[in-house]
């Protein structure tokens, strides 16, 4: 959003120069960014030639889909798109007390696939969690020890 608020001097210059729909369609192009999700414009719309004016803008596009004939190909240029710019994990919550990280998979199937077998060979007493991040993207995932949330831990290294 950054790199797109440098290109204007106000987001009221958007407004001015492409129309509000287009802003609007901005601000919801950002919120599918944040959110892993897309927003679908035809292929005239501003939005693109906003889009094509920035360094990182065939990031920002990747993030569009735009007038498909039928919803099955939507969710395949949907799910495509996720498996090309996320990698996805299996969190394992052993006993609801430690995290454990499976993966990554190559797409959300074989994940789902690794959750099934999971439940069917291990416990029903674990929660299985997808996580998905950037590619790229190393998650670390650590419990807490019962001293550092009672706060016993901190008031021992304070008093030392």
């Amino acid at each position: 959003m950054n790199e797109l608020l440098a290109s204007v001097e106000t987001p009221g210059g958007i407004a001015e120069q492409y129309g509000l729909p287009s802003l609007v369609n901005l601000i919801c192009l950002q919120h599918a960014i944040l959110n892993e999700n897309f927003i679908d414009v035809d292929r005239g719309n501003s939005v693109f030639q906003i889009v094509n004016s920035l360094p990182s803008g065939n990031v920002w596009k990747t993030y569009i889909l735009s007038t498909v004939d039928t919803l099955a190909d939507r969710q395949d240029i949907a799910t495509q798109k996720t498996e090309e710019l996320f990698d996805m994990y299996l969190l394992v919550m052993l006993g609801d007390v430690e995290p454990v990280l499976e993966g990554p998979f190559e797409n959300d199937i074989s994940r789902l696939e690794a959750a099934r077998l999971y439940r069917k060979e291990q416990s029903d007493d674990d929660g299985l969690y997808r996580l998905t991040v950037p590619k790229g993207v190393t998650p670390i995932v650590d419990c807490f020890t019962g001293g550092e949330i009672s706060g016993d831990e901190l008031n021992d290294s304070i008093a030392d």
